[in-house]
């Protein structure tokens, strides 16, 4: 018997398969990693856009009635007049081709005061709890963000 070198056609298979194997798993690997690459940022988008938005109504409602948003002029008088009131929701980019919807909205402050010296004072008079919630269209998710904003 003589001893030839190479390769059974078992041993070929085996290694074929295995390198299948490998190949397949990477490609897992890298498209799921790209896929929560892709959230994240959705994610990020979604809060930078809600902070902006927060912090342009803070500005807001301490200099006047208005602001603007995205390029979109906004009266905030009835955030000031009311503690359970609501903005209309603004379509981001634009309204053409939207990918986010910001909602804005303040929400009930729990009854309270505050006692400085002799005087006291009810939150409600000076700050309102708002909310906004920016919402990924194409993906329905959303980040809500709320901060008590002085208005007066």
């Amino acid at each position: 018997m003589n001893n030839q070198r190479g390769l059974t056609l078992i041993e070929l298979l085996a290694s074929i398969t295995l390198l299948a194997f490998v190949v397949i798993t990477v490609t897992f690997v890298l498209q799921q990693s790209s896929l929560f690459s892709k959230s994240n940022s959705d994610k990020e988008n979604n809060v930078l856009i809600a902070r902006t938005v927060m912090e342009n109504i803070k500005s807001g409602l301490k200099t006047g009635d208005t602001v603007t948003l995205y390029g979109s002029a906004v009266s905030l008088s009835g955030l000031k007049a009311n503690s359970n009131a609501a903005l209309p929701a603004l379509l981001i980019p634009n309204s053409a081709s939207p990918k986010v919807r910001v909602d804005v909205r303040t929400l009930p402050i729990p009854s309270g005061t505050v006692s400085i010296r002799t005087d006291a004072y009810h939150i409600g008079d000076y700050f309102r709890l708002v909310q906004v919630t920016a919402t990924e269209m194409a993906t329905n998710r959303s980040y809500s963000l709320k901060a008590y904003v002085e208005y007066n």
